[in-house]
């Protein structure tokens, strides 16, 4: 007779568990309340550590090599760390995310992946969800996340 331990998932350095969403029967509102549009893609929890970048999927494995460009974008921010949760996408003409070409895009043929970035969770070594309490810590979070955007441009 086999005797079953529960598995210990083992996450990697650096690694950040991302916000995950919760179903509901209605949609809450009030000034606490933000939503964002479902992107149809992979979620990445991108870290980046001095020279050091990681890309990593919602349940920690480390795609990296699959996204050079995000992983490019990442390494251009001028500063010394920084962790963003965001979503990898390919868009097709009408600006639609496709998964079916970004499946392609990750395996190294069609379309290069983007993400799009909805929440910086790290900075030079500030924990920045502890501005997002609140309404006006969001909104600081928010403006932190946009002012990393505009240095880094839009993707080639």
């Amino acid at each position: 007779m086999f005797r079953r331990f529960p598995l210990t998932v083992r996450r990697p350095a650096g690694f950040v568990d991302p916000c995950v969403p919760t179903l509901a029967h209605t949609v809450p509102n009030g000034p606490l309340w933000g939503h964002e549009i479902k992107h149809d893609g992979y979620r990445f929890i991108c870290r980046r550590d001095g020279d050091r970048v990681q890309l990593f999927t919602r349940r920690g494995h480390n795609w990296t090599d699959r996204a050079p460009q995000i992983t490019e974008a990442m390494q251009a921010l001028p500063v010394t760390s920084a962790t963003i949760d965001g979503e990898a996408v390919v868009c097709d003409s009408s600006g639609i995310s496709d998964f079916h070409r970004l499946g392609a895009a990750l395996a190294g043929r069609g379309s290069k992946p983007f993400l799009y970035a909805f929440a910086l969770l790290e900075l030079s070594g500030r924990d920045q969800r502890l501005l997002r309490k609140g309404g006006d810590g969001i909104r600081s979070a928010a403006a932190h996340l946009a002012a990393l955007y505009a240095t880094v441009g839009r993707p080639r």
